[in-house]
C-alpha cells in the first residue's frame, strides 16, 4: 500500500460488485457490525453493508498497521466513524459504489452520488444558496448532472465538518471561488464514472491523489 504522506489525501474509488460475497468477509467486522448487518432489510443490502464494512477496514488496516478486526472507532455525534490515530478517513456509497478518502491530521469527507430521478428544483428550493438555484436552470440533462454536483460538494463538505444540519446546507454557496479552494478548505470534484458524481472536502490544502485502477482484490 503507498504511503501516505502528511500532505496528501488517498481517495479510493471501489465498485463493489468485483468483490464476491462469503462469510469470511465478516471476520473483520465488529459484533456490532455483525448485529447491523443482519437487521437489513433484504440478503442484497446485508451483502453491501458487509463488504463496504470489510472493505473499509481491511484498507485502514494496511494504514495503521493492524488487524482489520482490531481497529476502534469512536463517534460523532451525527455517527460519523472517527479513528484514534493522527489518521482521518470518510466513506460514501452508492448502489455498488465505494469512495473511500484517509488522509493526516485534517477534517475530510467524501461523497458520491449515482444519478437518479429528483425533483431538483424543489430540493435546491429547501437546501440551495440563491446562486446554486441559479445555476439549475438548464436543459433536463444538465439539469441533474449540475444538480449532484452541487449536492455532493455540500454533501461532502458537511460530513467533514461532522455535522448533521441540514437546514445548515444553504448558508453556503458552492459556486462562490471564496469558499472553494480557501485557506482553510480544499473542496474538489474527482473524477468518476459516468451518470456518477463525487466530491472530496478537506479541512487543509493537501495533494488529492486518486488510488485510480485499484482492484478490491487488491485490497482484501
Amino acid at each position: 500500500m503507498p504511503k501516505l504522506q502528511s500532505n496528501d489525501a488517498h481517495i479510493y474509488l471501489l465498485h463493489l460488485e468485483q468483490l464476491k460475497f462469503n462469510k469470511t468477509l465478516e471476520y473483520s467486522l465488529s459484533k456490532d457490525e455483525k448485529e447491523r448487518a443482519e437487521k437489513r432489510l433484504s440478503p442484497k443490502l446485508k451483502e453491501q453493508f458487509v463488504k463496504q464494512k470489510a472493505v473499509t477496514r481491511t484498507l485502514l488496516s494496511s494504514y495503521l498497521n493492524i488487524p482489520a478486526k482490531d481497529i476502534h472507532f469512536s463517534y460523532s455525534t451525527t455517527k460519523k466513524p472517527l479513528l484514534t490515530s493522527p489518521f482521518s478517513f470518510n466513506i460514501s456509497h452508492s448502489g455498488e459504489w465505494l469512495l473511500i478518502g484517509i488522509t493526516h491530521n485534517a477534517d475530510i469527507g467524501v461523497d458520491i452520488e449515482c444519478h437518479k430521478k429528483v425533483d431538483s428544483l424543489a430540493i435546491s428550493k429547501r437546501f440551495f444558496s440563491p446562486a446554486e438555484q441559479l445555476y439549475l436552470l438548464g436543459n433536463e440533462e444538465e439539469n441533474t448532472k449540475r444538480f449532484f454536483e452541487i449536492w455532493t460538494a455540500k454533501e461532502a463538505y458537511i460530513k467533514a465538518l461532522s455535522t448533521g444540519i441540514f437546514h445548515f446546507l444553504p448558508s453556503f454557496c458552492t459556486r462562490e471561488k471564496s469558499w472553494e479552494n480557501s485557506d482553510k478548505w480544499l473542496i474538489s470534484h474527482i473524477e468518476s464514472p459516468p451518470h456518477t458524481h463525487a466530491c472530496i472536502a478537506i479541512s487543509d490544502m493537501k495533494n488529492i491523489k486518486l488510488m485510480d485502477k485499484t482492484k478490491i482484490t487488491d485490497i482484501l
